[in-house]
């Protein structure tokens, strides 16, 4: 309520508001996927049909695939109602779930943002060299999770009686104020690869 008084709610409070809804998705609107910004996604989920429900699943896909649309709608899972957007994604649908509006900061929150500093036009050209000699095709299939990789091996290793030493590998990061000096850094390095 305020500063230190608290109201205390039971589980049986908490039944008197639960949304039920079952497994069904209630569809509030279409809109264009360009016109949600993906700060709005949690996290995304594939959709499949029951064998009642292929007909109309695979009208909706062909129907949004069409149209280049995208359902958004609210879906009852984990006992909390989610806001939801349902995409095509090849010749499956997914549902993306969202972030309500009160969930997402405003970049205003932030003292550090409210002042940008001046960036000088040779400044600037240096950042989009580096960008062009950098750009290239986006392939997810090129990284790799690192941690994951490393934690393999350490499993591996104990699995097969090795006490092995581990240095951390972080590198350290350490600030500059000669910005110009790193991105021409940036570019000879990155002009080598």
């Amino acid at each position: 309520m305020e500063k230190g008084k608290y109201v205390a709610l039971s589980n049986k409070d908490l039944e008197k508001i639960e949304i039920k809804s079952g497994r069904a998705i209630e569809i509030l609107r279409f809109v264009d996927l360009d016109k949600l910004d993906p700060i709005c996604f949690d996290k995304s989920y594939f959709l499949v049909p029951t064998e009642d429900s292929k007909k109309p699943y695979f009208l909706l896909l062909e129907a949004l695939h069409a149209n280049g649309k995208v359902a958004v709608g609210r879906v009852v899972m984990h006992e909390r109602e989610h806001l939801v957007a349902l995409r095509p994604y090849g010749n499956s649908m997914l549902m993306e779930t969202m972030h309500y509006a009160d969930e997402i900061r405003d970049p205003n929150d932030f003292s550090e943002l409210r002042k940008p500093v001046e960036v000088s036009a040779e400044e600037l050209e240096l950042a989009e060299q580096l960008i062009r000699i950098m750009k290239k095709p986006f392939n997810l299939k090129e990284y790799k999770d690192r941690y994951q990789e490393e934690l393999k091996e350490l499993v591996e290793a104990k699995m097969k009686g090795k006490e092995e030493v581990y240095e951390p590998k972080v590198p350290k990061v350490e600030a500059t104020q000669d910005l110009m000096h790193a991105l021409k850094a940036s570019i000879k390095v990155s002009a080598k690869h």
